[in-house]
């Protein structure tokens, strides 16, 4: 988790997921440990993309993705997924975890 977000979605990330918060010294090595990326206003750029090996997927809060390397992305195979607010529950559960998990 790049950016700060509203604490319930960190709460329910946390269920979900090991997070490594935007306050934490961890933070600073997620291109290489990420698999999974949640950002609101940071800017994913293709040598963050090409960096980041593990990473799978991402969720975007707020509109628009115009702040990722969307080409990049593409390219590597990975997911980018916009998601308001009020769907971060949908957004964590239905389209970053594998069915199995669901």
């Amino acid at each position: 988790m790049l950016d700060k977000l509203h604490p319930e979605a960190v709460r329910h990330a946390q269920e979900l997921f090991t997070v490594v918060l935007p306050t934490d010294p961890e933070v600073k090595n997620w291109r290489e440990n990420a698999e999974y990326l949640l950002v609101r206003g940071s800017y994913i750029t293709a040598d963050d993309v090409k960096a980041a090996c593990k990473l799978r997927a991402m969720g975007k809060q707020g509109v628009g993705i115009d702040k990722i390397d969307g080409a990049a992305c593409e390219k590597a195979g990975i997911k980018i997924f916009k998601y308001v607010l009020s769907s971060y529950d949908t957004i964590l559960t239905t389209r970053l975890l594998p069915p199995t998990q669901r």
